[in-house]
């Protein structure tokens, strides 16, 4: 995955990305996203040279990260809970916390 669009899709107030590419990087990027079913459109604006490939975050992006975010918060309380049963600490450590809280945030 190239650089640019691994930080778009990590970028927290990007939507969308207007990207120049010749062709043959453009079919490579559109490839690249419907092979990784990524959670974004990507159409190509047939206009200027070189044409710009137009990708789009979609809301389903969104919704796979808070699914997640929810999931790792009801593990991280299982773990808690079954740590107890084996004589661990009552609280997860801070770090551990705000790592798992953290974990998928753009």
């Amino acid at each position: 995955m190239t650089t640019r669009l691994a930080r778009f899709l990590l970028a927290a107030n990007e939507r969308q990305l207007d990207w120049p590419r010749a062709e043959d990087r453009r079919a490579h990027l559109h490839q690249m996203i419907s092979q990784h079913e990524l959670a974004v459109t990507h159409v190509t604006r047939r206009a200027g040279r070189p044409y710009v490939l137009v990708l789009t975050r979609t809301k389903a992006l969104f919704t796979r990260e808070a699914a997640e975010r929810k999931t790792w918060s009801s593990d991280l309380e299982w773990l808690t809970q079954t740590a107890r049963l084996f004589g661990a600490p009552a609280r997860p450590t801070r770090r551990l916390a705000s790592t798992v809280r953290g974990l998928g945030k753009s």
